[in-house]
């Protein structure tokens, strides 16, 4: 997987920053090479991703 930028809107930056991270943090951690696993939650039809990383 391959990342070119990030977009952070109304509806994704507030569910980051409930947890205590920065924006800076979660660029971070996604730009170098986080372990990436498909997200379980059976919510949404869309395909969406889990990732964990260092900062």
């Amino acid at each position: 997987m391959t990342l070119d930028g990030f977009e952070w809107d109304d509806g994704n930056w507030p569910k980051c920053a409930k947890h205590g991270v920065s924006k800076a943090e979660i660029e971070f951690a996604l730009m170098h090479t986080p372990m990436v696993m498909p997200d379980r939650s059976p919510v949404t039809q869309e395909a969406r991703f889990n990732a964990i990383g260092l900062t």
